[in-house]
């Protein structure tokens, strides 16, 4: 401005913009660029404030852009402009775009515009009646119908629908839409479909490619079959662009309701038309599963050979039978296969409420059976073969034990649980229905179940052993059932799964997993072991029913509770039958045990089995079985008859660990009672325990309330219980024996005749220990092998040297106790009448008599006492009645004048008459002397290990006792020459054997079998056995193969026998004469005995200790150790072999008379023939034995009337009677005797006047025998 002049000094000037003062001023200055910018011809300000706008006013004249006019009539005209229609028309729509309706209308008519006059009324009318839609609804209904009726007039449809519309009048409105074009077809869709022409509206809809909202007009119209036309259209013409990703939705949804609707109808055959335009298999299997609607699926999941999954459906539907069919159509033909078995058992177990076992026929499972064996064909023939097993058991077709042993074997093969399990329940209810009567009787202990059960199985026949056999095995699987039951809640437990899987099966339930939470879907809810289950835990899901875990496990144990206990005492009671059977029929007391074992092993794991919770009458009956096994038991492991108890299979029996847990049982009972013990209790539990292989006793503190009242046997019994050595324990026994007799024995629990006895025959051995070897009968030696086996064999060579100090007076007990009963008949009959319960007195008395004269002669063999008692004896007729025959000739075929003329090979013979051989055991002293035919020869050092000395006992074959029976008959003709002494011959040279060896000839026969087709024997194969067998650098498992070589047993044994008889004819004649001869002898003989160690020890085809090899091992060494100086003898034995080898055997000679040993060989022969002459007593023999006897053979030898005059002053007192007092009260009662007192320092006790006791005159004896008895307290 200043610089076009245009400033005015005089104007207030503000030098800078301030917004707050010149706010006003921007304002002002926007507007009038407005004004401006908007003018079409000329622009007026009027202005009324000159104050203000003066300056602006003065600028713009100064520019020349304004000019200033007054406001006069000039003015008006200059302002006058006159305006064309078009402009008129143009304003007129100016102003109605601008809601101006009434100066629309006026310009419109200024124009002459008819159609725009009537749309700007039209306009009004519809602006007004939404002014007053509200406050007035009649008044703006009545308008907007005239603003449509003008604007259907003008062809304004769209603005026409849009007032019927918003008068509801809309099938109009849809009508005008569908005037509009396809823009407006969605709206004309929606007023048909408000206006419920769903028809039309779907048409609309499909028109202008609306798919949602035409399946919903469908939908709400039920025009299903409109829709699915639609639907299917669409797929076959529809484009990608056109199909919208929701497009899928819309169309299952639409078709869901469709079906949904037919559903509700119950037509199910319409609903399936639409569940099969569901775009997925998937969307109609969830479709379908949720309305539960399986049979239509199954169809269409069959129509679609969608077998797995039409499986699955009837899975669901529990059609286990259609089920199989379709795994089978979808090539899963092993599950089919299983499925149909399971089928079938489960309902031969449960159909129609069944109880259960046993399997039952039911319809189709014949059909159902085969089909499984035709769909197992298409896997493999081995699981063919499975199938037909299972198959085989469930049609329950065999009708022998043989066939069900077949199918249990087949089973085994396939580790089938199910065929194992119904094939052993079959096998025992075979074994439970069958008579009693019909059973086996096995006479031997069973190791290999399995091989008897097929055995007998094969000739359809059934013991007590294979009945507890298959009970075992049949409880044992049962038993891990419950283990599996009782893991089962808790998860991941896989432990017993295969038993668990047959639990499960058995049951009919198929285990389920849902979320990881089990259901147990039942086969047959009307089983009976369902019932047991409360209704409330039952929970039912169309035709599937289930239970937990809980109520699964909870109800199963009960079943199978109720099974075990059920077929337990069914198997008692049929145990108890067998048992009285064999009493009722005097069976073997073998077979009466066994019963016995069965039935406590039975009835015990019944009343401790941790899964039976049996009920009081079960407990009482289970009680009942065990009483009965545990009173009859001792009866049956200790007869009457010592003779009955060292039986091959008793001792095995007794070795066995039921046997030994009844032993136990036994006493138990026995010492149950807080009353003191009696006798007859004592005498029973000392049996037991030195009777049994191990320690069976509690504490000694359980037994020491029942013993207070008696210091001898509380002693003794402490002694047992705690184990202590034989050496402490003896003295206590002698005290206990000492107490016993003297004690009332009429009382009627006073101590059994067998279990005193039994006690001497121990305290026999343990007096002999210190000889380092011993004699004794084979029943006393085994009840000692079984002793020593539980408790460890004491260090023999501690015990023996010098003789124990009680010697004499022990032995002296021993004597004076047999002689008072064998002398005093009424005594011992009272005895076994008061403590026996037998029903034949004399049978048990002569059992008791021959016990008492065994005993006399074993005290004879070990320490060469009683000679002239044994021989006054047996020259009594009331005590050789009751002897058998065979052992009273026996002892008397050598009987010279008045005396018996007793040896070793006599006593032997004799023992082996009443089949309770003598044996001659070895504790470590060489005992080749003893060389005795009917003796059997135990060295306990090289015979370490019990198996091999019971198989010396008990030889497998019964070649040896043929060996000693033909030397027992032989003919005195034997074909052996005396053998040539070496003194005339050249150093070293060892004599020849004759050249008619006859039994070596034929040592085959010897042996009980015919070699005639093997090749003749050579000593070379001896020698190569015994290098092989050495063992020396082979290992356990290397020497066990050695061992196992069946040649080596083969060859041994001929050499053994061929060894035997040459020796037996050799001794029978010859007996040595000179001490070359004899060493040769004794080598030879123990060489034998050696080699039958050696054969005995070949006899267990497979060791199963280490100790057994190292037996094996040990004896080739011992026999290669005598190679020097035998090899010269064995060879004339093997080449006459050569020989001979066609020879006939000559006739077996009698066994000659033997030397029984230095011992006997001159003192105690020598001592018998001089005693009754008065000439010699017997201290060579005592200097031997480590013992003696002074005045033992001088007693009797004075005058009739010296024995008569002492004889009825005997009597029975207690204590030290034996020891000192009752011996030297006797000393003096033979004429002539002398004084052995030195001796008696040696031994530390005396027997003096024992051989007196009974002899002089036969009748003599008679008179005074009736004033002997026992003295009581």
């Amino acid at each position: 401005m200043k610089e076009q002049d245009l400033l005015d000094v005089n104007s207030p000037s503000f030098p800078s913009f301030t917004p707050a003062r010149h706010n006003v001023l921007c304002s002002e200055l926007k507007q009038l660029y407005v004004a401006i910018t908007r003018t079409r011809q000329r622009l007026w300000i009027c202005e009324n404030v000159e104050e203000f706008s003066r300056p602006m006013f003065d600028y713009w004249t100064k520019k020349g852009l304004v000019q200033v006019r007054k406001l006069d009539d000039s003015l008006a005209q200059a302002m006058q402009v006159s305006s064309s229609p078009e402009e008129w028309k143009s304003r007129g729509y100016k102003l109605l775009r601008e809601g101006n309706y009434e100066m629309a209308t006026m310009c419109f008519e200024r124009a002459g515009d008819e159609r725009g006059e009537k749309l700007s009324k039209a306009a009004g009318l519809k602006a007004a009646a939404d002014r007053m839609h509200s406050s007035n609804p009649e008044m703006a209904s009545v308008a907007r119908r005239q603003a449509a009726e003008i604007f259907e007039s003008i062809g304004k449809a769209e603005y026409a629908a849009e007032c019927f519309y918003m008068l509801k009048e809309y099938d109009r409105a849809g009508r005008l839409y569908l005037q509009c074009g396809e823009s407006a077809m969605e709206r004309a869709g929606e007023c048909f479909f408000l206006a419920g022409s769903y028809c039309s509206a779907a048409e609309v809809y499909a028109k202008g490619c609306h798919f949602s909202k035409c399946l919903s007009a469908c939908t709400k119209g039920k025009l299903f079959d409109m829709g699915l036309h639609y639907i299917q259209y669409w797929k076959q013409h529809g484009t990608a662009d056109q199909r919208c990703r929701e497009m899928d939705t819309i169309e299952q949804e639409f078709l869901e309701s469709c079906a949904c609707h037919y559903y509700e109808l119950n037509d199910r055959r319409a609903m399936m038309r639409y569940v099969r335009a569901f775009d997925s298999m998937s969307s109609v299997r969830t479709f379908l599963i949720n309305l539960g609607c399986l049979d239509e699926l199954l169809s269409l999941e069959v129509e679609s050979d969608n077998f797995l999954e039409a499986a699955g459906i009837a899975k669901l539907k529990g059609e286990l039978v259609l089920q199989a069919d379709l795994l089978g159509k979808g090539g899963h033909f092993k599950e089919a296969s299983l499925l149909i078995l399971w089928f079938v058992f489960a309902n031969s177990l449960w159909s129609n409420g069944s109880k259960g076992w046993p399997l039952k026929p039911f319809l189709q499972k014949e059909e159902l059976l085969t089909k499984a064996k035709l769909l197992a064909k298409d896997v493999s023939d081995q699981f063919y073969e499975f199938v037909h097993t299972e198959a085989e058991i469930l049609l329950n077709s065999q009708h022998n034990l043989f066939e069900i042993h077949q199918i249990l074997d087949s089973s085994r093969r396939h580790s089938s649980i199910r065929g194992e399990m119904l094939s052993a329940r079959k096998i025992l209810d075979m074994h439970l229905h069958l008579n009693t009567s019909k059973y086996l009787w096995e006479n031997d202990l069973v190791s290999d179940f399995a091989r008897l059960s097929e055995r007998n199985f094969l000739n359809n026949q059934v013991s007590a052993e294979t009945l507890v056999y298959f009970w075992n095995f049949w409880k044992d699987m049962i038993v891990n059932i419950f283990k599996f039951l009782a893991r089962l809640e808790m998860q991941g437990v896989t432990e017993y799964r295969e038993f668990g899987e047959f639990c499960l099966n058995y049951m009919g339930v198929k285990r389920e997993f849902n979320n990881l939470n089990a259901i147990y879907f039942l086969m047959n809810s009307d089983a009976q072991w369902v019932r047991d289950i409360p209704r409330k835990f039952i929970r039912r899901e169309g035709s599937l029913v289930s239970v937990d875990v809980h109520q699964f496990v909870s109800a199963a144990q009960a079943y199978w509770r109720s099974e075990l206990l059920s077929v337990g005492m069914h198997v008692l009671t049929n145990l108890e039958n067998l048992y009285n059977l064999s009493v009722r029929n005097s069976l073997s007391l073998f077979c009466q045990s066994r019963s016995l074992i069965h039935i406590y092993e039975v009835a015990k794991f019944l009343l401790n089995c941790q899964f039976l919770s049996s009920q009081h009458n079960d407990i009482k009956a289970l009680w009942k079985f065990t009483q009965l096994a545990t009173e009859s038991f001792y009866d049956c492991i200790y007869p009457r008859d010592w003779r009955e108890s060292p039986k091959e299979n008793m001792i095995s029996l007794r070795r066995n660990g039921i046997c030994r847990n009844l032993l136990k049982e036994v006493i138990f009972e026995n010492v149950s009672s807080k009353n003191k013990l009696s006798y007859a209790q004592l005498g029973r539990i000392t049996l037991m325990i030195l009777g049994s292989g191990e320690m069976l006793c509690e504490p000694y503190e359980k037994k020491a309330g029942g013993l207070e009242w008696n210091s001898s046997w509380k002693a003794f019994i402490e002694d047992l219980c705690r184990n202590v050595n034989e050496e402490s324990y003896m003295q206590k026994l002698h005290e206990a024996l000492v107490d016993t007799y003297n004690a009332n024995w009429r009382i009627r629990d006073y101590i059994l005749p067998g279990c005193f006895l039994y006690m001497l025959e121990r305290q026999l051995i343990l007096l002999s220990y210190f000889q380092g070897y011993f004699f004794t009968t084979k029943s006393s030696f085994v009840e000692w092998l079984i002793y020593q086996e539980g408790h460890g064999s004491p260090s023999f060579e501690s015990l023996m040297g010098n003789a124990p100090p009680s010697l004499a007076r022990n032995l002296t007990f021993i004597v004076d106790v047999v002689q008072h009963f064998l002398y005093n008949d009424k005594d011992m009959m009272d005895w076994i009448r008061v403590t026996e319960n037998v029903k034949v007195m004399k049978d048990y008395h002569a059992v008791v008599v021959l016990r008492l004269v065994v005993i006399i002669c074993l005290v004879y063999l070990n320490f060469g006492w009683c000679a002239d008692l044994l021989s006054n004896l047996l020259g009594r007729i009331n005590i050789t009645k009751q002897l058998p025959r065979q052992f009273y000739d026996a002892i008397q075929k050598r009987r010279k004048y008045n005396f018996l003329n007793l040896n070793l090979n006599v006593v032997a013979e004799a023992f082996s008459k009443i089949d309770n051989p003598l044996v001659v055991v070895s504790l470590g002293k060489n005992c080749s002397r003893f060389l005795c035919p009917d003796a059997i020869f135990v060295d306990m050092k090289v015979s370490e290990s019990k198996d091999n000395v019971l198989r010396v006992l008990f030889p497998k074959t019964d070649a040896t006792a043929q060996v000693h029976t033909g030397a027992n008959e032989a003919n005195t003709r034997s074909s052996f020459k005396p053998i040539v002494s070496q003194g005339s011959e050249d150093p070293g040279k060892i004599p020849e054997l004759p050249s008619n060896v006859g039994d070596v000839a034929n040592w085959n026969s010897r042996c009980g079998k015919k070699d005639e087709d093997k090749p003749p024997l050579r000593l070379d194969r001896l020698w190569e056995i015994c290098e092989a067998l050495k063992f020396q650098n082979h290992g356990i498992d290397e020497r066990t193969n050695i061992a196992c070589d069946p040649t080596f047993k083969v060859d041994i044994n001929r050499i053994t026998c061929l060894l035997k008889a040459a020796i037996d004819g050799w001794f029978q004649n010859n007996p040595p004469s000179d001490d070359d001869n004899k060493k040769l002898l004794e080598e030879a003989s123990t060489m034998l005995h050696e080699m039958r160690q050696l054969n005995a020890a070949l006899e267990m085809r497979e060791p199963e200790h280490e100790s057994d090899v190292s037996t094996i091992g040990e004896l080739p060494v011992k026999l290669l150790s005598r190679r020097p100086r035998m090899e010269l003898f064995l060879n004339q034995i093997f080449l006459q072999q050569d020989e001979n080898p066609k020879r006939e055997m000559a006739e077996t000679s009698t066994a000659s008379d033997g030397r029984h040993g230095e011992e006997y060989g001159h003192s105690t022969a020598e001592g018998s023939s001089n005693s009754a002459k008065g000439e010699r007593n017997v201290s060579e023999s005592n200097v031997e034995t480590g013992c003696s006897n002074p005045g033992m053979e001088n007693k009797g030898k004075g005058n009739s009337k010296s024995n008569k005059n002492k004889k009825g002053k005997k009597g029975r007192k207690h204590g030290e009677e034996y020891g000192n007092s009752k011996a030297e009260g006797s000393s003096n009662s033979a004429k002539g005797e002398r004084n052995v007192s030195e001796s008696n320092v040696e031994t530390g006790g005396s027997n003096p006047g024992m051989e007196n006791k009974g002899k002089g005159n036969s009748k003599t004896n008679k008179n005074k025998k009736g004033k002997k008895g026992r003295t009581r307290k």
